[in-house]
């Protein structure tokens, strides 16, 4: 079948499904993952606490040594000042920046100490967060935009965006 509709000749089906060793990378997949979007408006960062799920080439991941490790950077991933950090480094198109990349390792993110009280603040915010996030139901309309444009309102309403924001401003020595 792959070959009967496969647009080029250029690549094998294995070729194909691990274009540029992508796939293969994964393996053997971590048991605890930080997810994060190759682009958008809005930087979007979770832990992926799944050993078995493949990542999709719409993502970047990192393994993390523990859930607190990687809710840290998810906290830190998901502050809405931290877009505002790479926001200048993103490409533009027409409906406004879209690419994250790896630019979301521009700015010097200390590595997480289990002994920093900031990093523990950072990491018990994002667990707070996952709450708020997984009580949201699914948008009617708008499909997985509209859903994060609720949850995003959802962390807005319970203060936590606020208060990732102004750890967030602590950790990297942001100005305003």
């Amino acid at each position: 079948m792959w070959l009967a509709h496969r647009s080029s000749d250029k690549r094998t089906l294995l070729e194909q499904l691990s274009y540029i060793r992508q796939l293969e990378a994964q393996f053997p997949i971590a048991p605890l993952r930080v997810v994060y979007t190759k682009a958008g408006n809005t930087l979007v960062a979770a832990v992926v606490p799944d050993g078995r799920s493949i990542i999709d080439h719409k993502l970047y991941w990192a393994p993390v040594a523990s859930l607190a490790e990687g809710r840290y950077l998810c906290a830190v991933l998901n502050a809405p000042c931290f877009t505002e950090v790479i926001r200048p480094y993103q490409s533009t198109g027409a409906f406004g920046p879209r690419d994250f990349d790896k630019y979301v390792w521009l700015p010097k993110t200390p590595l997480f100490n289990p002994a920093s009280d900031l990093h523990a603040r950072l990491a018990a915010l994002a667990g707070e967060a996952e709450t708020v996030a997984t009580s949201v139901a699914p948008a009617a309309k708008g499909g997985f935009q509209g859903h994060r444009r609720d949850v995003r309102s959802a962390l807005a309403a319970a203060g936590i965006s606020k208060q990732l924001d102004e750890a967030v401003v602590e950790l990297l020595s942001l100005t305003r």
